[in-house]
């Protein structure tokens, strides 16, 4: 028994030992559909989270700046209606206003805190869509293969950009 055992744990260790050896080869597809501005040459080796590839972004910039300026418009008005608010609150309390235009005034207040709230939402989308243009390494790697970029676009289903092994 204490023989296969150890003879059992032999073949365990010895197989662990040729699966550290194996190298892993990794395929690269890109997220989003964007012409390439920057690929890493065959044979170079990269460092863990070093750009492999670059897309070109200006599309998504253009979106986030977009988004970025309408929250600020957002927060203005949401400004405004707490502002609006807290005066027909004051005015309220003095008995000068309704209870129905304090409540009307909440709303308001309250549409205005969910519009800005989902706002900051979409810009925090757009800059997540931004890093999806820049392909970074996940460990250590180097570069076997790129495609001929005549045939990189195929709108109907994603290529391989490239093919990446790991390195120790």
């Amino acid at each position: 028994m204490k023989i296969n055992l150890l003879l059992l744990l032999c073949l365990l260790s010895s197989h662990a030992l040729s699966v550290e050896n194996k190298s892993i080869n990794m395929q690269i597809y890109a997220e989003v559909s964007a012409k390439i501005n920057h690929i890493a040459q065959v044979g170079l080796v990269v460092n863990k989270t070093g750009v492999l590839i670059e897309l070109d972004s200006s599309q998504a910039q253009l979106k986030l700046s977009v988004t970025k300026n309408i929250l600020k418009v957002k927060k203005q008005l949401l400004e405004d209606k707490q502002r609006e608010y807290q005066e027909i609150k004051t005015l309220f309390d003095s008995l000068v206003r309704s209870r129905k235009e304090l409540e009307l005034a909440q709303i308001d207040f309250n549409q205005a805190q969910y519009e800005y709230d989902a706002q900051n939402d979409r810009v925090q989308i757009a800059q997540l869509e931004l890093k999806k243009y820049q392909i970074t390494a996940p460990f250590k790697s180097k570069v076997l293969s790129v495609p001929n970029l005549r045939n990189t676009t195929n709108h109907f289903q994603p290529k391989v950009l490239m093919v990446i092994e790991k390195v120790q």
